[in-house]
């Protein structure tokens, strides 16, 4: 997995992990027992790793101090684990005040609280009866632990051991020493070679720490671009399946209108032939009438009339037909006039209907 076990290689924010004892051959500053040489490898997780789960099963929580001082916690430590050429490595949580700490650089290294067999120069777990499990400090008992709390600009501060630390014959780290170990150390710079942040010229330039604080950088900007990018296309893509809804719906809208339509335009059709056998049946009551010579042919007033009737009431209009009394005088026409002997007095058209029907009363 990668680590991320100072702030610049977090992106300027307080890193997942620490690294809790750094790889290879130590002299420290113990609480007891003074200067103690430490040798740090991969057999120490197994462990560091079972009294911490130990701890975790505990009521009270094992936790990271400030200065090995009892009060706020700084980190809330999760589990071990080891990276090859760096070290023993704890992940877990920062508090809010551990967080602040670090980012401001109020404090800039982790100092571990261990137990460590002196026959063997091996750390063999964590105190049982202590839920301190290390401390953030700014006088660190692994003097060449890397540092967390680092500038961005100052990444040439940054160490990470090798496995075999050259110590002088009396197993102190003089001056000499820390200066034959610098030049054979991992710097921070390599470790960005290997990432890809930096080439090899970058790493070897005296602006060293200028390019790769302006890399690191761009690297957070077109990662929070990418992050935008993102939420900007699950925005689209929301959009897109509310328009491809939208659409749908119209088009189901639209279907039911063109049916709607279809349904009208049927119906208009009918009730056209419906109005156009009406009025063949009310031509045809009106001639058969005249045929019964119950109006004149020529009384246009007598037919519109009747196809008044007819049109209002088919039924009552065919009732005032059958209610008329046939006119013999209708039956013979000579010169377009009736002969009904009268001198050609004969009422026509509505005045003869209602004459008619004033005869029925009678």
């Amino acid at each position: 997995m990668d680590f991320e076990f100072n702030v610049p290689l977090a992106f300027g924010d307080a890193p997942a992990c620490i690294v809790y004892m750094p790889e290879g051959d130590h002299f420290i500053n113990a609480s007891i027992g003074g200067r103690q040489k430490v040798i740090v490898d991969r057999s120490c997780l197994e462990a560091l790793q079972r009294d911490l789960a130990l701890k975790l099963t505990q009521n009270v929580r094992p936790v990271c101090y400030f200065d090995h001082k009892t009060g706020p916690a700084s980190f809330i430590p999760a589990s071990f684990d080891y990276m090859d050429g760096v070290g023993v490595i704890l992940k877990g949580e920062w508090t809010e005040s551990g967080r602040k700490a670090v980012l401001g650089r109020d404090y800039s290294y982790f100092s571990p609280a261990f137990k460590l067999n002196t026959a063997t120069c091996r750390p063999i777990g964590l105190e049982p009866d202590d839920i301190e499990v290390g401390s953030l400090v700014n006088d660190p008992a692994f003097e060449n632990i890397a540092r967390i709390a680092a500038g961005k600009a100052r990444l040439e501060n940054f160490t990470v051991l090798e496995p075999d630390m050259l110590l002088n014959s009396g197993g102190e780290d003089t001056g000499a020493v820390h200066d034959q170990t610098n030049n054979t150390n991992t710097t921070m710079y390599e470790l960005l070679v290997k990432c890809g942040v930096l080439t090899k010229e970058e790493a070897a330039s005296d602006k060293a720490g200028k390019i790769a604080e302006d890399k690191i950088n761009n690297l957070k900007k077109k990662s929070e671009g990418v992050e935008q990018s993102k939420t900007e296309l699950e925005a689209a893509r929301k959009e897109a399946e509310d328009a491809k809804k939208e659409a749908a719906t119209c088009k189901a809208a639209k279907a039911r209108l063109d049916e709607t339509e279809a349904k009208l335009k049927a119906a208009e059709a009918e009730l056209a032939e419906v109005k156009a056998s009406k009025a063949a049946l009310i031509d045809a009551e009106i001639e058969a009438a005249i045929k019964a010579g119950k109006i004149a042919p020529e009384d246009e007033d007598a037919k519109e009339a009747l196809k008044t009737a007819l049109t209002a009431n088919i039924k009552a209009g065919k009732a005032l037909i059958a209610s008329i009394n046939p006119n013999p005088a209708f039956t013979t026409v000579v010169a377009g006039k009736a002969n009904n002997g009268n001198g050609g007095n004969e009422p026509t058209g509505r005045d003869r209907i209602i004459e008619n029907i004033n005869k029925e009363k009678n």
